[in-house]
């Protein structure tokens, strides 16, 4: 079978550890990790990082899944020196989505998608902070720890572990809903 492009947003203070059991997960795919508005990054837990290639570099036509880390958006899409790499995600979103694109965000990282508007309409939910409400307006949003609509998988920060299955889900990683249950009880360490 031929590997699947996953797609990694990479910002910073990005919240590493949401995505690390789906990287991992998928780490036979071909992962190519972009940078926001560049390269190097330090991520919530001060690990650096640094991107494949640039956000501007990214193909949607060659997309099969593409995942945004939890961590503080608002302070990107409020800054006004972000302000043309903001609008280059934006497009990007609506690219991936009206092409049916698989996008998946936790945490914080649904801001990103219902500051595109790609949200409006639809049912999600993410770990917001009372200020981000505003992004949401338009948006069908819940308190629980995961939600998929169509083709966009939405996710609170501390579902990180169902976050990493329902990605693999998402994109028909496992051949049988068994596979996905004993990968989730093999991450959760449940006999």
């Amino acid at each position: 079978m031929e590997k699947r492009n996953i797609y990694v947003l990479l910002y910073d203070r990005f919240a590493d550890f949401e995505i690390v059991l789906a990287t991992l997960l998928l780490k036979r795919e071909n992962l190519v990790y972009f940078g926001f508005n560049k390269l190097e990054f330090e991520s919530e837990t001060k690990l650096k990082v640094k991107a494949d290639k640039l956000l501007s570099e990214l193909n949607p036509d060659l997309c099969d899944l593409f995942i945004i880390p939890g961590g503080e958006p608002k302070l990107l899409i409020k800054d006004p020196e972000q302000r043309e790499y903001v609008k280059a995600l934006n497009h990007i979103l609506t690219t991936l989505n009206q092409k049916k694109k698989k996008i998946a965000a936790i945490c914080g990282g649904p801001t990103f998608l219902a500051n595109s508007g790609i949200l409006d309409g639809k049912k999600c939910t993410g770990s917001i902070q009372e200020d981000e409400k505003v992004f949401f307006k338009n948006t069908l949003f819940e308190e629980v720890d995961l939600i998929r609509d169509g083709n966009i998988l939405t996710a609170q920060g501390q579902a990180f572990t169902d976050f990493a299955i329902e990605v693999g889900k998402l994109i028909n990683f496992f051949e049988k809903e068994e596979d996905a249950t004993d990968t989730l009880k093999w991450v959760k360490n449940i006999k």
